[in-house]
């Protein structure tokens, strides 16, 4: 964890220092590595993400179709089973050798399948004659058998689809959480806000899906913890006080005052398609709507949300569901060659 130095005064950011580096000179060797870090994360989601699709799309016997497969039969399983290993290995690693432990079987196989197994997939694979024999014999398996014969594709997908929840969203922000002092992380967060502006701009696609999809996770997160802290309330029922509500409440007007003077440095002036003014509402927004959802009063009452595309790439229940809108965006490359008019 790190060590508490005396800081300066994050109001020293101002203008365009502000709003593109609010970051003071002592605190770069910590957050130009991170920085890279997060931005060799973020390429290997990028190349993973478009290559898992495309290898199992063109894969022999292959097809959208096998990708409902995966996500049900493939990855589910494996994202169940991961957590169940993390959650051993968790008791029984450090922090530092645990980020190691998790982290090495992806970079181990990616490797492998880089320089050995795709070289070498015609003799690793089943063959398209073999594929088509097994479909025509056991017509009920007619799409996961793509899925086997094509072994190293399918895993390949898997480890792909878990990089960003595992890497990204679980290792990268627990390691970022372990270092970084709260008088720290206050300055960068709230930039999550600025970046989804951008990427509504169509600006930063890539880093803003990103933050769109890590955005999510931890919403999801706290709605987790919600309820564990409201199952612990309906338990205890005698530490429910007026004192307690009101230190929380105290607790939350501290953070949205910590967060608000964040944003005024970072955002001095309306700019990446926001208003000052409507950013500071929607902290308070926020903040009412996390106290109400555990039942306490909120410190401005009938505040109303000033960026609902905010909540529109925020929220869980607008999560986009794979099966009704995903597979509809790939077609083999043969179906994509455009007819003659002798042919029609």
């Amino acid at each position: 964890m790190a060590t508490k130095t005396d800081t300066p005064s994050d109001s020293a950011f101002t203008g365009l220092r502000g709003i593109f580096w609010p970051v003071h000179g002592f605190e770069l060797k910590k957050f130009l590595p991170m920085g890279i870090m997060m931005m060799c994360i973020l390429f290997n989601y990028t190349i993973l993400r478009d290559t898992k699709d495309t290898l199992m799309v063109n894969a022999p016997g292959g097809g959208a179709e096998c990708l409902s497969f995966l996500k049900l039969y493939g990855v589910t399983p494996a994202a169940i089973l991961f957590m169940i290993v993390f959650i051993k290995l968790a008791n029984v690693f450090s922090r530092e050798r645990l980020f190691y432990a998790i982290l090495t079987p992806f970079l181990v196989f990616f490797g492998l399948f880089a320089f050995i197994i795709y070289p070498n997939k015609e003799a690793l694979h089943m063959s398209m004659t073999s594929i088509q024999a097994a479909q025509a014999s056991l017509p009920n398996l007619h799409w996961l058998i793509p899925v086997v014969g094509n072994w190293s594709f399918s895993i390949f997908y898997i480890l792909s689809e878990l990089w960003g929840s595992v890497v990204l969203s679980m290792l990268f922000w627990q390691f970022a959480n372990e270092i970084t002092k709260v008088t720290e992380a206050k300055r960068f967060y709230g930039l999550f806000g600025m970046i989804l502006s951008l990427y509504r701009q169509n600006k930063f696609p890539g880093i803003g899906q990103m933050f769109r999809y890590t955005l999510r996770d931890e919403s999801n997160h706290i709605e987790v913890f919600r309820n564990l802290f409201m199952d612990l309330v309906e338990e205890n029922r005698e530490i429910w006080t007026g004192d307690f509500k009101e230190e929380l409440r105290q607790t939350m007007a501290e953070g949205v005052q910590l967060e608000k003077d964040f944003i005024k440095d970072c955002l001095p002036v309306n700019a990446v398609g926001l208003r000052l003014d409507d950013f500071l509402s929607y902290i308070d927004y926020i903040a009412d709507r996390r106290l109400e959802g555990c039942g306490l009063a909120p410190l401005n009452a009938g505040i109303k949300n000033p960026l609902p595309w905010l909540a529109e790439m925020m929220d869980i229940k607008k999560e986009q569901n794979f099966f009704e809108g995903r597979v509809t965006e790939y077609q083999k490359a043969s179906a994509l060659n455009v007819a003659t008019d002798d042919e029609l």
